[in-house]
């Protein structure tokens, strides 16, 4: 089967990641499959799904039909963001979406009446619990 002319992120072939986005995509992956306190994954398959898509940012921010092209150019308008700023921006997506109520879109603690907010300090911690670091 011939390689498509079009310039799809599914039409790129895994060895065209660079190793910084094959990394984030396999801890996203990683941290998909892994238990919290509840015995639940940290977060679900659709979520996993949208955190590995929007992986591909790092490497490719014109992807998706420049949807991003507003979060790319959130800086400067002649100059986008550099890669490790926009592989710090899928990461922290990735702290934010494991609070994610998948059914309401919101982020938060689901309460039976009401969404209980996320400190900055929690999200924090769980960043280096996820990726460690600083």
């Amino acid at each position: 089967m011939p390689k498509s002319n079009r310039k799809h992120p599914k039409n790129t072939y895994k060895r065209d990641v660079s190793a910084v986005q094959r990394a984030v995509m396999q801890r996203i992956s990683g941290l998909g499959s892994q238990k919290n306190e509840f015995k639940k994954s940290q977060y679900p398959y659709c979520t996993k799904r949208l955190l590995l898509s929007f992986a591909s940012f790092i490497d490719n921010p014109h992807g998706y039909n420049n949807q991003l092209h507003d979060l790319y150019y959130c800086q400067s308008t002649i100059y986008g963001l550099q890669q490790r700023q926009r592989e710090n921006c899928v990461k922290v997506m990735t702290v934010l979406c494991s609070w994610l109520e998948v059914e309401t879109n919101q982020i938060g603690i689901a309460k039976r009446e009401h969404m209980d907010t996320v400190t900055h300090k929690s999200i924090m911690k769980r960043y280096k619990k996820y990726w460690g670091g600083h």
